[in-house]
């Protein structure tokens, strides 16, 4: 499993658990995801795709800071481990169905995607992109919104 891996190779650290935190990073999240919806406008494509893209990878550290892991800051590629390490921890609790194992695949394309657009050459998104974007991090938060819940109710009946 890809987690183990990072974990054996140093690229993510356990920490303490902490659905306070994780919270708070989905809060932050959830502020990128609707600074996307804001405008519709050609002109915005780009900046609501990385918005997007942006609230879907801090989702997915919410995740991880759930269950006591953060990615090193020396990390290279830690946008993709960060990624990576979400979708076999959501395998790991079983909670990993088809619909968002395509939403993990998707999310590397949008990855590779805003990186090629932020420091490669320059691509064009169309309307269509980023309203498969939106679908899929909607998904997403959703998916670890309830886990961050879940936890939440766990934390107060101790």
């Amino acid at each position: 499993m890809k987690l183990e891996k990072f974990l054996n190779d140093g690229y993510i650290e356990k920490v303490n658990p902490s659905s306070k935190e994780a919270r708070a990073k989905l809060s932050k999240a959830i502020k990128f995801f609707r600074s996307a919806q804001i405008s519709n406008d050609d002109e915005f494509i780009e900046p609501n795709f990385i918005n997007l893209y942006d609230a879907a990878r801090i989702t997915c550290l919410a995740l991880l800071t759930l269950e006591g892991l953060r990615v090193r800051s020396n990390a290279l590629n830690a946008h993709y481990i960060t990624i990576a390490s979400a979708e076999d921890l959501l395998k790991r609790k079983g909670l990993l169905n088809e619909d968002l194992r395509k939403v993990f695949k998707k999310l590397q394309k949008v990855r590779i995607k805003r990186n090629k657009f932020e420091y490669g050459s320059l691509i064009t998104l169309s309307k269509d992109e980023l309203k498969n974007a939106l679908a899929s991090t909607t998904k997403l938060i959703k998916v670890i919104d309830k886990e961050i819940k879940e936890n939440e109710l766990q934390q107060s009946m101790l």
